[in-house]
């Protein structure tokens, strides 16, 4: 999406959504863009932007993928503001307990979210206390919970004077008019005796109940800093063990993997050495093949010869017979002719 498509809000928007190690490059481009369809003042707003840290990064993606926690988280903070200034001023804060653990528990889920997002984003985990902290002072400052509902922060937000702890003492010029709301009260009602007791029994009834409400939320604040404390432990102890899990299963997976490849060599050494007696059984079988076949092909070949040798015998014993019996007839022929 080209930067004057939206103007400043879509430069603003692509720009925060972009990978933080192209941030400045994307900044330069989009300020690059705005003033050349003509918007000088919208490319300066942009490029005076400066890149994210690491933990508002984690912040604007948070807020990105859960807007609607974020926006819970928001109401919260002012739904306690509501019930503190009720406190102050003597009224009965029914929902002030009930406001703080549902903080609690909203910050709690949203740690939990966090520490998943951040080992997708490959962020130590060990910084997750201090996304935690820029989310109390969402709850504490409206100021703050604007900003990170905007998902446009370049370094994490810090909770206003006063809001070291989820919930804590409201800022001092809301309790300056309340007392002195009071003090107004009791010197109108100081024209006679019995009002005057009165409204000071009222004022001192108020500022027991002020005392007793700040308590109440400070026991309530320190309890959820110590159950989120205690949760963000666990996750943490939960990952360290899921980590450890995986190392010990790929170390099982590794020794698995060499011992099959020790016994793949060891089938490959022996296959290789039956093929070698197999190939020197061979051999001397064709050695023996050979010499049997030469032995043969002598045995053939004096065959032959005494085959033509007992033909030569045979043709000279027949020449011989048929000279005996030439012979013979001459002798016969020699008595017939002979003188008796």
């Amino acid at each position: 999406m080209a930067a004057t498509d939206h103007g400043v809000e879509g430069a603003l928007e692509e720009l925060y959504a972009s990978d933080p190690a192209q941030f400045t490059k994307t900044r330069d481009r989009l300020a690059k863009d705005l003033a050349a369809a003509g918007d000088a003042e919208g490319a300066a707003a942009i490029k005076s932007r400066r890149k994210p840290t690491q933990i508002a990064w984690v912040l604007n993606t948070l807020t990105r993928k859960h807007p609607d926690d974020i926006a819970d988280l928001v109401d919260i903070g002012r739904e306690l503001a509501r019930e503190q200034r009720k406190a102050l001023r003597g009224e009965a804060a029914t929902g002030l307990r009930a406001s703080i653990e549902r903080q609690r528990k909203a910050i709690l889920a949203l740690a939990q979210k966090t520490s998943a997002l951040m080992k997708d984003l490959g962020v130590d985990p060990g910084h997750l206390d201090e996304v935690t902290s820029a989310l109390h002072a969402a709850v504490a400052d409206p100021i703050v919970g604007a900003q990170v509902e905007e998902a446009r922060l370049d370094r994490a937000p810090e909770a206003a004077v006063g809001f070291g702890a989820p919930m804590a003492s409201p800022p001092a010029a809301a309790k300056k008019e309340a007392r002195e709301e009071k003090e107004r009260e009791a010197r109108a009602a100081a024209k006679d005796g019995a009002a005057a007791k009165k409204a000071a029994a009222k004022v001192a009834r108020e500022e027991k109940r002020e005392r007793e409400a700040r308590t109440a939320a400070k026991e309530a604040a320190a309890k959820a800093a110590r159950e989120e404390k205690a949760a963000a432990a666990k996750a943490r102890e939960e990952e360290k063990a899921a980590a450890a899990k995986v190392a010990r299963e790929e170390k099982v997976a590794a020794a698995r993997e060499m011992a099959a490849k020790v016994r793949a060599g060891k089938e490959r050494a022996a296959h290789a050495k039956a093929l070698a007696v197999a190939k020197a059984e061979a051999n001397v079988a064709a050695a023996a093949a050979t010499k049997a076949q030469r032995a043969a092909e002598r045995a053939e070949k004096e065959a032959r010869a005494a085959i033509e040798r007992a033909k030569e015998l045979a043709s000279k014993a027949a020449d011989l017979g048929a000279a005996a019996e030439a012979s013979a007839k001459a002798v016969t022929r020699l008595e017939a002719n002979a003188p008796t």
